[in-house]
């Protein structure tokens, strides 16, 4: 090798990316004229290299986006507002019954909401905020059946087709939404039984002195949430003078023993008349041994009383 000619690849930020250089087995007779034509291919080189580095590292960016996308577990969608859905992940698919992503994109994004006035309503408010986060949905599945999911949802502008497109992040919460019926429906059955047997239950926060009281403990002793406050001052006001010391003492006793307490007393209610009260009490205790919350409950006890001394 008799001769050698090399210039720098750069790229359009001036950041080196590589270099050009011919080998000569004869000196360079006119070097100049050669270094023009080397950088004529340099500057060409360095094109076409910077844009293959940007052509992989958008393939790698996407290649991360579908990986990201198709393993996510929440469903991921994305639609037109006239109802075209455009792609969807395998957890949206699922999440809705469908057999494939084909046959989910051949359906009407408006025939997966259970009536057309709940697509409207979704319509207007994505429009009108162009994000929804946390929005609560009714979706109907492929086989009819109902579901609930909670989606965030954002209205994008889609370069490409010059369209506006919504972009859907979904998790189904129907199981939860069917827990939290059934609670409620245990609630009310418990609050109907309780009412039938006249049972009422408190609660006591020893350290803030916060009580609460069902709605059967007010009726009990006669009151109501709008006009009395529960506090247990307040309700020592309300127990029969004859019978105060000793549902003090009870109370003092239940603060300091483990597991629960039951005492008889008398309630004098704002009209005047005498209930009698059978009162269940237990305690939580911090780690020094200190009560720190008291509950129970209260049973009304008049009228079997009153049977009795007939």
């Amino acid at each position: 090798i008799e001769g050698y000619l090399g210039i720098p690849l750069f790229d359009s930020s001036s950041a080196a990316i590589g270099l050009m250089a011919v080998l000569y087995e004869h000196p360079v007779q006119d070097v100049p004229r050669a270094e023009g034509v080397l950088q004529i291919f340099a500057s060409r080189a360095s094109a076409e290299l910077e844009w293959l580095r940007k052509d992989r590292a958008l393939r790698e960016s996407e290649e991360r986006y579908r990986t990201l996308f198709e393993r996510n577990v929440a469903g991921v969608g994305l639609s037109t507002l006239d109802g075209r859905i455009v792609e969807a992940n395998g957890a949206f698919v699922k999440l809705l019954g469908y057999a494939s992503v084909e046959e989910l994109k051949a359906t009407d994004a408006r025939a997966l909401y259970p009536c057309p006035e709940a697509r409207e309503t979704f319509l207007e408010r994505l429009k009108a905020n162009r994000v929804l986060l946390g929005y609560e949905c009714e979706v109907r599945r492929r086989d009819g059946s109902t579901g609930w999911t909670v989606e965030n949802v954002a209205l994008l502008h889609d370069a490409q087709s010059g369209q506006e497109v919504i972009q859907t992040t979904v998790i189904d919460v129907t199981a939860l939404k069917h827990a939290e019926h059934s609670l409620r429906e245990s609630e009310r059955r418990l609050r109907h039984a309780a009412k039938s047997a006249q049972l009422g239950y408190w609660h006591w926060d020893v350290v803030s002195d916060k009580v609460s009281w069902s709605e059967e403990e007010l009726t009990i002793f006669g009151l109501t949430r709008d006009k009395w406050t529960p506090t247990y001052a307040g309700y020592l006001e309300h127990v029969h003078p004859d019978d105060v010391d000793r549902v003090r003492k009870v109370v003092a006793d239940a603060a300091q023993v483990r597991g629960p307490m039951t005492y008889d007393a008398r309630i004098v209610r704002p009209d005047g008349a005498v209930r009698h009260l059978h009162v269940t009490i237990e305690s939580t205790r911090d780690e020094t041994g200190r009560a720190i919350e008291m509950f129970g409950t209260t049973l009304d006890l008049t009228d079997r009383v009153r049977a009795e001394e007939e």
